[in-house]
């Protein structure tokens, strides 16, 4: 670009042509102007380039989200507990991701289609082909985490995240959340539903994935359930069974669904209780002390 200046010093009246700084040029991407200040600032509204719409503003959200996708699957498959439920905004938004990814698509296809025809060429941006490119794998990577997401995990959370996370999946009734086993597939599965009373030796389960029957299965062995209970409360019998591994302690029932084990002294080894329990013959560890000490033999004096 070339600036012409009149120049009248000396008595000349020639013109002197001057070049421009190249700072002046404009940014190219493609062959194409990236960055135009007149139809930025001066035009009837607001307006970037095509160039620009199809390069930053595409590349640096989708950038953004690829580089922390790694960081968020990890997440998803490494953090202690299940994901969110179903809900509508969770799959209307993967819905929209899906169509917008089946449009991008057809964009892509659409532009090559007319990269053909030269009059088409000529209009058509190399930028066109990566930016829906990247579209395109961006809307389907969201599809794919909210596949992962909706992965049922190996356990639900702990108890004292199940009030927090209750709150937040079921703000309106925290005691329609449940986070309950699927007997079919041995998976876990989180959902807001109205609770059902269980009885005592028993904890709520799923028959399948779609939820909409609760079942009761007895405790396992290693647990046990003395009262009845809520559906929204555990999705496990309450208390884990004593396991009478204490000094001089062995095995003296396992108990029951609802009962916890009973422990004795090993009386055979020389071990006694401390405390005398309520039953001279077995303590029950839940209820009462069952530490056991070893009897020493006083060895006989000779005077």
């Amino acid at each position: 670009m070339e600036n012409t200046i009149q120049h009248g010093l000396h008595g000349h009246g020639g013109e002197v042509k001057t070049s421009t700084s190249n700072l002046d040029k404009p940014m190219m991407i493609y062959g194409h102007r990236f960055y135009d200040e007149t139809r930025l600032l001066n035009g009837s509204y607001p307006e970037f380039t095509d160039c620009f719409q199809q390069t930053l503003l595409v590349w640096v959200p989708c950038g953004f989200l690829w580089l922390s996708a790694p960081f968020y699957l990890y997440h998803l498959l490494n953090v202690d507990g299940v994901t969110r439920p179903h809900s509508f905004l969770s799959v209307a938004k993967t819905f929209v991701s899906g169509v917008l990814f089946f449009l991008s698509i057809i964009e892509l296809l659409r532009d090559a289609n007319n990269k053909d025809d030269e009059e088409a060429n000529k209009r058509t941006h190399n930028s066109l082909f990566v930016a829906h490119s990247l579209k395109a794998a961006t809307y389907f990577l969201h599809v794919v985490h909210y596949a992962v997401a909706i992965k049922k995990f190996s356990r639900c959370p702990s108890a004292v995240l199940r009030g927090l996370i209750a709150n937040e999946t079921c703000p309106r009734a925290p005691k329609h959340y449940h986070c309950l086993e699927i007997v079919q597939s041995k998976d876990f599965l989180q959902i807001c539903i109205g609770p059902e009373r269980i009885e005592e030796g028993q904890y709520p389960v799923f028959q399948d994935s779609t939820a909409k029957f609760l079942f009761s299965k007895t405790c396992v062995s290693s647990r046990y359930q003395p009262r009845p209970l809520f559906t929204y409360e555990r999705n496990e019998c309450l208390y884990e069974k004593s396991s009478c591994t204490e000094e001089g302690q062995i095995i003296f029932s396992n108990g029951s669904a609802i009962d916890d084990r009973t422990c004795r002294c090993d009386y055979t080894k020389g071990y006694a209780f401390i405390s005398t329990p309520i039953n001279k013959c077995y303590c029950v560890p839940s209820k009462e002390d069952c530490s056991c000490y070893k009897i020493e033999c006083l060895k006989k004096v000779k005077f």
